[in-house]
């Protein structure tokens, strides 16, 4: 009994020191944390809490996601703007460990965002070639919206297969070689004519193409869009 007492009274006594000194006390723990030794402790002590609970964390990040998907991908765009190295190897080693899934959701993504993912593909190619790049997402979403800029067909944006493999897929066309991804010296032309044209430009491809059309009339004596062709 007069063991619990004495212990009873050294709290008591504790605290009252506490509450005297709150203001000291509290100074000398910032300056504690701020010491090499005590970060380093800190992290190795996370670190080992971790390695221990790695399983209970990721069953809660992820049912905290489930329940938060805003507040989640907007934590994701912070992170990846303060550490853009480490989200792109985290998304890589997702990729690499879930292949069948990341695909799945790169074609999610393609299939309801065409313009954003041309604009990401048409800047990374001009980021290579070290071309000007002024596009915006809603000056691709507008031409994607009109069809093709020479023959007026509408684009396929379907699913599964990119973009460059479809002959009516879009893409954006340079009307002069010699200069950048800009709103005035590019229009959204189907990928068949993208390819078509290459580096010689629209006139020697249509000549090119007249040329090879009238052979085959010729050929076959009859027009190559008449009914009558065989």
């Amino acid at each position: 009994m007069e063991t619990n007492t004495e212990a009873t009274a050294v709290k008591r006594d504790r605290s009252k020191y506490r509450a005297a000194h709150a203001e000291e006390l509290k100074r000398k723990s910032a300056e504690r944390r701020q010491t090499p030794e005590h970060k380093e402790y800190m992290r190795r002590y996370h670190k080992e809490w971790y390695q221990r609970n790695k399983d209970k964390v990721a069953a809660s990040s992820k049912e905290w996601q489930r329940n938060n998907p805003e507040r989640a991908r907007e934590a994701r765009r912070r992170f990846s703007a303060k550490h853009p190295e480490r989200a792109r190897q985290g998304w890589k080693r997702y990729a690499e460990r879930n292949p069948d899934k990341r695909r799945e959701q790169v074609l999610r993504h393609r299939e309801k965002y065409p313009a954003r993912h041309l604009l990401r593909y048409t800047r990374t190619r001009a980021r290579i070639y070290g071309r000007e790049f002024t596009l915006t997402e809603q000056w691709i979403d507008e031409g994607l919206k009109l069809g093709c800029a020479l023959s007026g067909l509408t684009f396929d944006l379907s699913r599964g297969r990119h973009a460059r493999t479809r002959i009516l897929g879009p893409s954006v066309d340079r009307i002069d070689c010699e200069k950048g991804y800009t709103p005035d010296n590019c229009r959204l032309i189907c990928v068949g004519l993208n390819c078509g044209m290459a580096d010689w430009g629209w006139k020697e491809a249509v000549d090119l193409w007249r040329a090879a059309i009238d052979k085959e009339d010729r050929h076959l004596g009859v027009s190559l869009y008449s009914e009558q062709r065989p």
